[in-house]
C-alpha cells in the first residue's frame, strides 16, 4: 500500500495536548458559556456536565437540557449556539492573539510524530467534537497547524460536521465520533481521488474510549493514548466491546516514542 492511500486522524484534547493550570482549556470554555448566555439567558458551564470524550453539540444540548432547556428546542438552536462559540473565539482572539493558548500544553511527541507521517507522504488531518474553527484555532496557537499541510487541503471531521443530539445513551458519543471520522475519511478520499490516489487505511489516534470505538465503529484502526483521564485497561477494553471481544489496533502510554507510535501503526 502507497503511503497515499493511508490517513491518520488526531483527535485533539488529551491526545494532541492537554488542559493545564486555573485557565485550562480558556478560549474553548468561554465560547460553551458565551453561546449559553448568548442564545439562552443562562451563566452556564460546562462542567456541571460529564463531557469527557463527548462532542461540542452534544455537550451544549447536554448541559442545556440539564437546566430545564427541551432537547428539542436546543437541538433547533444548535446552529445559533455552534455560530455564537465561533463568535466568542473570534472576539477573544481579536483582543488577544495568544488567547487560544492559555491552560494548553502540546504533549511529548505530537510534533515529532507529525513531522515523521509527512516525511513519509501519509496524509494526516483531525478528528475531533470541537467546531472546526476552535480546532485549529488550538492548532495554531500550538504551533503545529502547518503540520496538517497547507491550510486550503487540510482534512479533518468537527463537531461542526454532525450532532444527533444524543447524549444520553452510552453509545452516543461513539456513534457521532464515528460520523466525524466517516467526514474525514470522505474528505480524504475526495481529495485523493483529485490526483488518482485512494483512502484504503484509516488509523485515528485518540485518549477516550469514544474514541477507539469510533474507530472501529468506522471501520478504521485505533490507536489509543493513555495522555488523558482513561488508562490502558479501559481503552483496550473498549476496542474489545466493539469488536466482539478481538483486540484490533494498539494502545500506547503515550506519542512520545515516535518509532513505537510508527510501528504501532504498521509503519518503520
Amino acid at each position: 500500500m502507497s503511503p497515499a492511500d493511508m490517513l491518520v486522524t488526531f483527535d485533539i484534547d488529551g491526545t494532541i495536548c492537554r488542559s493545564v493550570g486555573e485557565g485550562a482549556n480558556f478560549m474553548h470554555k468561554a465560547a460553551f458559556a458565551h453561546a449559553f448566555k448568548e442564545v439562552f439567558s443562562l451563566d452556564a458551564s460546562i462542567d456541571e456536565v460529564h463531557h469527557h470524550g463527548s462532542t461540542d453539540g452534544l455537550i451544549l444540548v447536554k448541559v442545556l437540557v440539564h437546566r430545564g432547556v427541551s432537547k428539542e428546542e436546543a437541538m433547533r438552536r444548535l446552529p445559533d449556539l455552534k455560530s455564537a462559540m465561533v463568535a466568542s473565539m473570534e472576539q477573544v482572539l481579536a483582543a488577544d492573539p495568544g488567547a487560544a493558548a492559555v491552560g494548553l500544553e502540546l504533549l511529548p511527541g505530537v510534533a515529532e510524530l507529525l513531522q515523521a507521517l509527512a516525511q513519509r507522504g501519509i496524509r494526516v488531518g483531525l478528528t475531533t467534537g470541537n467546531l472546526e474553527a476552535i480546532a485549529w484555532a488550538k492548532m495554531r496557537a500550538l504551533g503545529i497547524d502547518s503540520l496538517f499541510g497547507e491550510e486550503e487541503t487540510r482534512l479533518g471531521g468537527f463537531g461542526s460536521d454532525f450532532c444527533d443530539g444524543d447524549f444520553e445513551s452510552e453509545d452516543g458519543p461513539t456513534t457521532n465520533r464515528a460520523e466525524l471520522l466517516r467526514v474525514a475519511r470522505q474528505r480524504a478520499e475526495a481529495a485523493a481521488s483529485s490526483f488518482g490516489g485512494s483512502c484504503l487505511r484509516h488509523v485515528h489516534i485518540g485518549d477516550a474510549p469514544a474514541d477507539v470505538r469510533a474507530a472501529v465503529k468506522a471501520r478504521g484502526t485505533p490507536l489509543g493514548v493513555c495522555t488523558g483521564i482513561f488508562g490502558r485497561a479501559e481503552l483496550e477494553s473498549s476496542i474489545r466491546s466493539e469488536t466482539g471481544g478481538d483486540m484490533v489496533g494498539s494502545v500506547l502510554d503515550s506519542l512520545a516514542d515516535t518509532a513505537g507510535a510508527l510501528d504501532a501503526m504498521g509503519l518503520k
